[in-house]
C-alpha cells in the first residue's frame, strides 16, 4: 500500500511538470510578447493622433456652418417675400409691406450679427465673414426704405442684390411720365416723346385742357404729334398717365413753351422738374449755345471772357454767399462754439402732469443740468453714447417757456449752454421735439418744408436761365429779332411770376420763410419793371436790361447755408461773464414721440400706447436706425410712435420669429 501511494504521488508530479513545461510556460511567454508589441509601435502612432482635428472642433464647425445656412436661408426667403410684393409693378398695402419689411429686417439682423468663433476652419470663417458683411449691407438698404410702399418700389431690387454680393442697380423707374423729346416748330406744330408705365393711357394737358391722348407701348415709350398746332403765346404742358385700374399718375416734369406770333419768329421750350436744373428743349436759333455757356459759367461764379462789359450780368443761384467776417473778440471762440454746437442739443421735452423730462445729446460721459424758465429741474450724467435725460417735478403752465441745459466740465464749471423756447399746449401728456434739420435721405419721407425748398430752388433756377436767354440776345452788341425777343421775354415773365407768387407752407421754418418771402417780393419788383418795358421795342429792352438785371439778381440771392445758420444760433459773450449759448429753433409739438427713460422697454411703451406689449414691433420698425436690439434701448433716446400698430396677428408672428432666432 505504501509503494502504491508513492507511485501515485510521483505520477501526479510528472503530469504537473509536463503541463507546466509544454502548456503553461509557452502561454505566459506569448502573452508577454503580445503586450510588448503595442509599446514598441506606440511611438509610430503618435504623429497620426496629433495630426487629426479634435472631435470638439469638428463639432463647432458643423454647428456654425449649420447656423449660417439656416440664417442665410431665412434671410433670402424674407427678402424674396418682400420683393414678391412688388412683382409685376404691384404696390402692396401699407400694412402688408410694413410687416414683410420688418420680417426681412429681423432676418437680416440675425445674419449680420452672427458670431464667428475664433476656432473655426479658415475657409468656413471666411465664408461666414462675407455672408455677414453682405447681410449688413442689405440691412442698411432695407432700413433706408421709405415707409410708403409706392415710394419704395424702385429701391427693393437692390436689397436682394446686396445680400448676394451683387452691385447695386440704378433706382428703378417710378413709372411717372417723363419728357424725352419736345420739339416745337415756329407754327406751333409739336412732337412729344418720352416714357411712362407700359400700357397706360397718356394725356398731354395744356393747363387743365387735354390736347392729346395715346397709349404707352409695352416698352414704356410713347410719341405724340399734336393734331392741332399750339397757338401763338405761352403754354404750360403736363403729362398724366392712367392705368387700367384707374390709378392716375401726374408727371413731376413740366414743359414751358413760348410760340411766336410770326412765321419768322423763334420758339422757346424748356422742361423743369423740382430739385433739378431745367432742360432747354427748343430755343431761339443762335442763342442756345451762348445761353448755356452763360448759365454754366454763372454756376461756377465767373463770366466768360468774351462777354462784353455792356452785357447785363446774368443772375445765378449757385455761388454761396461769403461768410460774414467774425469780430476779433469772437474769432477764437467761434470755431470752438461751432464744434460744441453739434455736441449739445435739447432734442425733446415730455410732460406727464407735473413731471418733466428733458432729453438731448452731449459729449460722452460728461454731466448736464436742465432748467425751465431759469428754475433747476435736475441733473444727469451723459451716457457712453452721448444721450442724457433729466427728470424732475415742476408745474409748467400753458404758454411760452424756455428750457436750457448747461454742459459742465469735470470741475463742475459750465462750459456751454443750450437754450430753446417752446409753447406748452394744454393736456397732461405733452411732448415737444426739436425740428428735423438733417437733409433727408433718398429713402426718407419727404416733408412739406423740403418740397417748398426744392420747388423754390427750381423756380429760381428757371428764372436765372430765362434771364440768361434774354440777356444773351444782346451780347456782343447783337440786335435780336422781335420774335426772339418776344419768346425770351415771355419765358422771363413766366419765371418772375412763379417766384413772385411763391408762398411757403406753414411747416417751413421762420428763417426760410422770411428769406423766401423777401425773394418773392424782389421778384415782384422785377416783374413790375419788366411790364413797364415797351413790348415790341428792342431798343427799350436794351436800355432796361442793366437795371432789370439788378432786380432779378436781388431775387436770386443764395439761401443762407447751414454754417451761417449755426453761427447765427451761437452767441458768445465777449466779457467772459457767461458761457457760450446755443439758441435752438423752437421745439414743436409731437403726439407721436416718447423719451426713453431709465428702465423703459419697448414692451412697456407698446402696452401703454397700443394696449398690448407684443405690438412693440411697430415701434421697433419705425425707429430701426436707432435700435440695434429691441431688448436694449438707451435712456435719452427719442422714438417715433406711429398712430396705428400692426395687426395683432402680424405683431405676434414677428415677435415669435424674433424669439426663435435669438434662442440660438
Amino acid at each position: 500500500m505504501k509503494n502504491r501511494a508513492g507511485w501515485l504521488a510521483l505520477g501526479v508530479l510528472a503530469i504537473a511538470t509536463i503541463l507546466m513545461v509544454f502548456f503553461v510556460l509557452p502561454q505566459l511567454r506569448g502573452t508577454n510578447q503580445t503586450a510588448e508589441k503595442p509599446q514598441a509601435q506606440a511611438p509610430a502612432q503618435v504623429p497620426q493622433t496629433t495630426a487629426a482635428k479634435p472631435e470638439a472642433a469638428v463639432a463647432d464647425d458643423q454647428v456654425a456652418s449649420g447656423k449660417m445656412k439656416r440664417l442665410s436661408t431665412e434671410a433670402e426667403k424674407s427678402v424674396a417675400a418682400l420683393e414678391a410684393l412688388f412683382a409685376d409693378q404691384k404696390i402692396p398695402e401699407a400694412s402688408v409691406y410694413a410687416s414683410s419689411r420688418l420680417a426681412a429686417m429681423t432676418a437680416l439682423k440675425a445674419l449680420a450679427e452672427i458670431d464667428i468663433p475664433t476656432s473655426l476652419e479658415a475657409n468656413l470663417a471666411d465664408s461666414m465673414t462675407k455672408a455677414k458683411a453682405m447681410a449688413s449691407k442689405a440691412l442698411q438698404l432695407l432700413i433706408k426704405l421709405p415707409s410708403a410702399p409706392e415710394d419704395a418700389a424702385g429701391m427693393i431690387v437692390n436689397i436682394g442684390r446686396a445680400l448676394h454680393g451683387e452691385p447695386e442697380l440704378a433706382a428703378k423707374d417710378d413709372g411717372k411720365p417723363k419728357f424725352g423729346v419736345l420739339r416745337v416748330e415756329k407754327d406751333g406744330s409739336t412732337v412729344i416723346a418720352g416714357n411712362a408705365a407700359p400700357g397706360t393711357k397718356l394725356d398731354v394737358l395744356d393747363g387743365d385742357k387735354t390736347i392729346a391722348t395715346t397709349t404707352v407701348s409695352p416698352n414704356g415709350d410713347f410719341a405724340i404729334v399734336l393734331d392741332k398746332p399750339l397757338t401763338p403765346g405761352d403754354h404750360v404742358l403736363d403729362l398724366q398717365s392712367t392705368s387700367q385700374d384707374g390709378k392716375v399718375v401726374r408727371s413731376q416734369e413740366q414743359a414751358t413753351i413760348s410760340v411766336p406770333d410770326r412765321q419768322n419768329g423763334d420758339v422757346l421750350a424748356m422742361v423743369s422738374k423740382p430739385g433739378e436744373a431745367s432742360r432747354l428743349m427748343t430755343v431761339p436759333k443762335g442763342t442756345a449755345e451762348g445761353a448755356e455757356e452763360k448759365v454754366n459759367a454763372d454756376k461756377q461764379g465767373r463770366v466768360p471772357a468774351e462777354t462784353k462789359d455792356t452785357t447785363p450780368p446774368v443772375p445765378s443761384t449757385a455761388p454761396p454767399a461769403p461768410t460774414p467776417p467774425v469780430a476779433p473778440a469772437d474769432a477764437a471762440a467761434a470755431p470752438n462754439a461751432a464744434a460744441q454746437n453739434e455736441q449739445l442739443q435739447i432734442t425733446a421735452v415730455e410732460l406727464e402732469g407735473d413731471k418733466i423730462f428733458v432729453a438731448g445729446t452731449a459729449p460722452k460721459n460728461s454731466s448736464v443740468t436742465a432748467y425751465a424758465d431759469g428754475k433747476q429741474i435736475g441733473s444727469s450724467d451723459v451716457d457712453g453714447k452721448g444721450h442724457f435725460v433729466v427728470e424732475g417735478e415742476m408745474a409748467i403752465s400753458v404758454g411760452q417757456h424756455i428750457i436750457s441745459v448747461d454742459l459742465k466740465d469735470a470741475n463742475g464749471k459750465v462750459t456751454l449752454r443750450a437754450s430753446v423756447p417752446f409753447n406748452r399746449p394744454a393736456g397732461d401728456q405733452v411732448s415737444v421735439v426739436a425740428p428735423e434739420k438733417q437733409p433727408e435721405s433718398a429713402g426718407s419721407p419727404v416733408s412739406a418744408a423740403s418740397v417748398d425748398s426744392n420747388l423754390f430752388d427750381r423756380q429760381r433756377d428757371t428764372l436765372a436761365k430765362s434771364f440768361a436767354l434774354l440777356s444773351n440776345l444782346f451780347a456782343d452788341g447783337k440786335t435780336p429779332s422781335l420774335e426772339s425777343l418776344a419768346a425770351s421775354r415771355s419765358a422771363l415773365e413766366f419765371a418772375l411770376k412763379a417766384v413772385a407768387d411763391f408762398r411757403p407752407t406753414p411747416s417751413t421754418n421762420a428763417a426760410d420763410t422770411s428769406f423766401m418771402m423777401r425773394m418773392a417780393e424782389n421778384a415782384g419788383k422785377a416783374q413790375a419793371a419788366l411790364k413797364k418795358v415797351e413790348p415790341a421795342s428792342v431798343k427799350s429792352m436794351a436800355a432796361a436790361l442793366p437795371e432789370l438785371g439788378k432786380l432779378v439778381q436781388a431775387a436770386l440771392e443764395p439761401m443762407p447755408n447751414a454754417a451761417q445758420v449755426a453761427a447765427a444760433q451761437t452767441a458768445t459773450p465777449t466779457d467772459g461773464s457767461a458761457p457760450p449759448t446755443i439758441s435752438q429753433e423752437p421745439l414743436e409739438p409731437s403726439s407721436n414721440t416718447v423719451i426713453i427713460r431709465r428702465g423703459d422697454t419697448l414692451w412697456q411703451i407698446s402696452r401703454r400706447v397700443y394696449g398690448q406689449g407684443v405690438r412693440y414691433t411697430t415701434i421697433y420698425m419705425a425707429n430701426a436706425e436707432q435700435i440695434t436690439n429691441p431688448d436694449l434701448i438707451e435712456p435719452g433716446q427719442t422714438f417715433t410712435v406711429p398712430d396705428k400698430a400692426l395687426p395683432e396677428s402680424e405683431a405676434e408672428a414677428i415677435h415669435r420669429k424674433w424669439m426663435e432666432r435669438h434662442k440660438h
